[in-house]
Protein backbone atom coordinates (compact mmCIF):
# COMPACT_ATOMS: atom_id res chain seq x y z
CA UNK A 1 0.00 0.00 0.00
CA UNK A 2 1.62 3.06 -1.23
CA UNK A 3 1.54 6.23 1.53
CA UNK A 4 0.90 9.54 0.77
CA UNK A 5 2.11 12.52 3.16
CA UNK A 6 0.21 14.86 4.55
CA UNK A 7 1.05 17.71 7.30
CA UNK A 8 -1.06 18.54 9.66
CA UNK A 9 -1.74 20.56 12.87
CA UNK A 10 -2.28 19.37 15.85
CA UNK A 11 -3.03 20.62 19.63
CA UNK A 12 -0.41 20.32 21.99
CA UNK A 13 -2.45 18.24 24.58
CA UNK A 14 -3.87 16.14 21.34
CA UNK A 15 -0.18 15.25 20.42
CA UNK A 16 0.67 14.31 23.70
CA UNK A 17 -2.36 11.75 23.73
CA UNK A 18 -0.97 10.29 20.50
CA UNK A 19 2.93 9.89 21.90
CA UNK A 20 1.16 8.05 25.01
CA UNK A 21 -0.81 6.31 23.21
CA UNK A 22 1.90 5.32 20.52
CA UNK A 23 4.12 4.21 23.40
CA UNK A 24 1.68 2.40 25.25
CA UNK A 25 0.78 0.15 22.21
CA UNK A 26 4.52 -0.06 20.90
CA UNK A 27 3.47 1.88 17.35
CA UNK A 28 4.62 5.13 15.86
CA UNK A 29 2.55 7.87 16.07
CA UNK A 30 1.64 8.14 12.33
CA UNK A 31 0.06 4.37 12.82
CA UNK A 32 -2.01 5.39 15.79
CA UNK A 33 -3.03 8.49 13.63
CA UNK A 34 -3.96 6.59 10.70
CA UNK A 35 -5.77 3.90 12.89
CA UNK A 36 -7.59 7.01 14.27
CA UNK A 37 -8.41 8.07 10.99
CA UNK A 38 -9.59 4.95 9.66
CA UNK A 39 -11.47 3.80 12.28
CA UNK A 40 -13.36 7.29 12.32
CA UNK A 41 -13.97 7.03 8.17
CA UNK A 42 -15.78 3.83 9.65
CA UNK A 43 -17.60 4.71 11.94
CA UNK A 44 -19.03 7.68 9.62
CA UNK A 45 -20.15 5.61 7.03
CA UNK A 46 -21.38 2.84 9.59
CA UNK A 47 -23.47 5.72 11.31
CA UNK A 48 -25.05 7.05 7.49
CA UNK A 49 -25.97 3.73 6.29
CA UNK A 50 -27.70 3.20 9.74
CA UNK A 51 -29.22 6.73 8.74
CA UNK A 52 -30.41 5.94 5.79
CA UNK A 53 -31.72 2.52 6.95
CA UNK A 54 -33.71 4.47 9.22
CA UNK A 55 -35.17 6.81 6.70
CA UNK A 56 -36.45 3.83 4.88
CA UNK A 57 -37.90 2.16 7.72
CA UNK A 58 -39.81 5.31 8.72
CA UNK A 59 -40.81 5.58 5.14
CA UNK A 60 -42.24 2.41 5.25
CA UNK A 61 -44.28 3.11 8.42
CA UNK A 62 -42.13 0.53 10.50
CA UNK A 63 -40.39 3.65 12.87
CA UNK A 64 -42.22 6.51 14.42
CA UNK A 65 -40.53 9.76 14.22
CA UNK A 66 -39.45 9.63 17.48
CA UNK A 67 -37.17 6.59 16.97
CA UNK A 68 -35.73 8.35 14.08
CA UNK A 69 -34.86 11.54 15.81
CA UNK A 70 -33.31 9.21 18.39
CA UNK A 71 -31.18 7.86 15.41
CA UNK A 72 -30.81 10.54 12.55
CA UNK A 73 -31.08 13.57 14.87
CA UNK A 74 -34.73 15.76 15.58
CA UNK A 75 -33.30 18.68 12.87
CA UNK A 76 -32.75 16.13 10.37
CA UNK A 77 -36.07 13.71 11.30
CA UNK A 78 -37.97 16.94 10.88
CA UNK A 79 -36.40 17.98 7.91
CA UNK A 80 -36.81 14.89 6.10
CA UNK A 81 -40.55 14.43 7.79
CA UNK A 82 -41.66 18.10 6.70
CA UNK A 83 -40.21 17.11 3.21
CA UNK A 84 -41.86 13.78 2.39
CA UNK A 85 -45.37 14.86 4.21
CA UNK A 86 -44.81 17.95 1.41
CA UNK A 87 -43.90 15.77 -1.71
CA UNK A 88 -46.69 13.21 -0.33
CA UNK A 89 -49.00 15.90 -0.70
CA UNK A 90 -47.78 17.28 -4.09
CA UNK A 91 -48.28 14.10 -5.74
CA UNK A 92 -51.93 13.27 -4.21
CA UNK A 93 -52.56 16.72 -5.91
CA UNK A 94 -51.31 16.27 -9.21
CA UNK A 95 -52.96 12.71 -9.08
CA UNK A 96 -56.23 14.75 -8.43
CA UNK A 97 -55.71 16.96 -10.94
CA UNK A 98 -54.29 15.04 -13.60
CA UNK A 99 -56.25 11.62 -13.29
Amino acid sequence: MALAEIDIGIEDKLLELVERIAKMQHRSKSEVIRDSISRYAKSFLTMEELKKIAIEKYSNGDMNFDELARIIGYEEALTFHVSSKTIKGSIELADKLFN
